[in-house]
């Protein structure tokens, strides 16, 4: 039975491991987990370690010496590198001398965007924070740049918008997201009658992880963002009649969130779910937004001043624009932006565009990923 070595992205969570079909895969191939986080980011990792899923075969990396004692078992192996940094690359070197097979792949697309003008012209008035963040990027994008470099053997694909690389092989496929919608339609999950909803799509906007793993800011204060947030939702319960749902990121704190949305209803990992039953979505810019597209509800992206003020205001816009979605600034009055004649229109064309460019290549087939990656390496020619 060939072995199958995944890489995450960050420290292995309980989600990953539901994410990445271990139990599915166990049917086929032997599975490893090797989790460098404590080895590229120390810091992040014991501000998190108490997070790691430890299941059967995971393995933490801390230095090199703990890859260094795994290689030998690990000849002739499937790679699914979800790595991005430089500091991997010597491990990465080793195990193509041992004949190992690297699959990466490029499918959680989401539209780009740079910073918001107004942003950069605010912060070019302090020299500090030009040099810090000078500095920060720099060093990121070499991490980056260097990481890519590595080439993988195979490469997978979920729309049209996947970066064009030079690779042996590449399949054309669709997101994780597009996964569990496919899910959902084998279960033929119907609809339950329940009074109508709106569902906002969380996340965790002032303390996302990622940006103490990248070196980012956080866009917002925690205690703004919720208060103003708050009072949106009661307003918007008000003038539309429809109860807010909050389906919240899985990494979000939940004692910040219950002190914080009281008498909110909050819903935790049933987000596709959540948004099945739902009459309209709110969002920021969460890759989430793929639900409400393949299910074809209408979708109102949330701003404010203090986030049109950050590095993230940008990406919102870039987000509503691409669907040709409603765009809301919550730190103005709600009457003036929300028309009840047409709060559940949506472009039906723009979200096909959408679908394409990032949710699932064209013409490709509705099989799941991990289905996929299993035929390719338990069919004859490359058993």
């Amino acid at each position: 039975m060939r072995t199958v070595i995944i890489f995450p992205p960050s420290i292995f969570l309980k989600r990953d491991y539901d994410r990445f079909q271990i139990d599915f895969l166990k049917k086929y191939f032997v599975v490893k987990v090797l989790d460098f986080t404590p080895f590229v980011n120390k810091a992040f990792w014991e501000l998190h370690k108490d997070k790691a899923f430890i299941c059967e075969n995971y393995f933490q990396i801390k230095n090199k010496e703990d890859f260094m004692n795994l290689k030998d078992n690990l000849k002739s192996s499937v790679i699914i590198d979800h790595l991005c940094d430089k500091n991997t690359n010597w491990a990465k070197e080793i195990l193509k001398k041992l004949d190992c097979t690297f699959v990466q792949m490029d499918v959680n697309l989401i539209p780009e965007s740079s910073s918001g003008l107004f942003y950069k012209i605010k912060k070019l008035t302090n020299m500090k924070y030009i040099i810090s963040r000078v500095l920060n990027f720099l060093k990121f994008q070499f991490n980056f740049i260097k990481a890519r470099s590595f080439i993988p053997d195979i490469l997978i694909v979920g729309g049209l918008a996947a970066k064009k690389r030079s690779v042996k092989r590449i399949i054309h496929a669709h997101s994780m997201d597009y996964d569990h919608y496919i899910n959902l339609k084998k279960k033929n999950i119907q609809k339950k009658n329940n009074k109508p909803y709106a569902v906002f799509l969380d996340e965790d906007m002032p303390n996302h992880s990622d940006y103490l793993l990248y070196g980012i800011e956080s866009p917002i204060n925690e205690k703004v963002y919720y208060v103003e947030l708050f009072n949106f939702f009661k307003k918007f319960e008000k003038h539309t009649g429809l109860k807010i749902k909050f389906a919240a990121h899985p990494k979000t704190d939940k004692k910040k969130i219950n002190s914080y949305l009281d008498n909110i209803d909050v819903v935790y990992g049933k987000t596709a779910e959540t948004v099945l039953d739902s009459k309209i979505a709110l969002l920021h810019c969460s890759t989430s937004i793929s639900f409400p597209v393949l299910l074809e509800k209408p979708i109102y992206f949330l701003t404010s001043n203090s986030l049109k003020g950050s590095w993230i205001g940008n990406r919102i816009t870039n987000f509503s624009k691409n669907i040709d979605g409603n765009l809301i600034n919550i730190s103005n009055n709600l009457n003036n932006q929300i028309d009840l004649k047409k709060i559940f229109k949506y472009n039906k064309k723009k979200y096909i565009e959408y679908k394409n460019q990032y949710l699932k290549y064209p013409d490709t087939s509705d099989l799941p990923l991990w289905k996929l990656l299993k035929d390719e390496f338990t069919s004859k020619k490359n058993v």
